[in-house]
């Protein structure tokens, strides 16, 4: 398997049993440095490929499934960067995202405490289409994610002013915008399985 945005292995360990090899591509040779011995612990062979995708498609090898598991958001060019998915997959390539951008959620915060609209794309409606108009005949599947995003609204407000540059002594007025602009309890995302065989 070719794990692209690999992190420490979440989306591809879990897979352990059915690995004969991972390859893990990631930006941060830190992250890749945490994978290698928890797949090793696992009895999984892995390689490991430093570097943005698809910058380093041309030195990473071919596996059987290509994955890239919540790393498309801010991908600049799409195309590209699922064309050489594809290329370096034998059978299928498999993404995973949530419906809409992770911090989408955070657009009535911006225009209450800053004025500023946000873009409410792209969503995984736009990948399967980017995906589709390149001649591959897409599936998908939706559902709950697996837990709530924040567990208290204090939680949320910490965050929150983090993300909007706020200092930290407003977090009891992000929670009280919060609250009033209908935002907690925040709806449970919808996480998005999008695939298409190679072969």
């Amino acid at each position: 398997m070719l794990d692209v945005g690999a992190g420490t292995g979440a989306a591809s360990l879990p897979l352990a049993g059915r690995l004969g090899e991972l390859i893990a591509v990631d930006a941060s040779a830190g992250m890749l440095a945490e994978l290698t011995p928890r797949a090793e612990r696992l009895g999984v062979p892995v390689r490991t490929v430093p570097g943005r995708w698809p910058d380093v498609a041309a030195r990473t090898p071919v596996a059987d499934v290509a994955v890239a598991a919540h790393v498309v958001y801010n991908v600049p060019d799409l195309a590209a960067f699922l064309s050489e998915l594809t290329g370096h997959a034998r059978r299928r390539v498999v993404l995973e995202l949530t419906e809409h951008h992770p911090m989408s959620w955070l657009t009535p915060l911006w225009r209450h405490f800053h004025g500023l609209p946000r873009p409410a794309r792209p969503t995984a409606h736009d990948l399967t289409a980017v995906a589709g108009a390149l001649g591959h005949e897409v599936r998908h599947e939706s559902h709950a994610a697996p837990l709530p995003r924040y567990a208290s609204l204090d939680e949320l407000a910490e965050s929150a002013c983090r993300r909007l540059c706020l200092t930290p002594d407003r977090v009891g007025e992000v929670a009280g915008a919060a609250v009033a602009l209908g935002m907690w309890p925040l709806p449970r995302e919808r996480w998005f399985t999008v695939w298409w065989e190679t072969a």
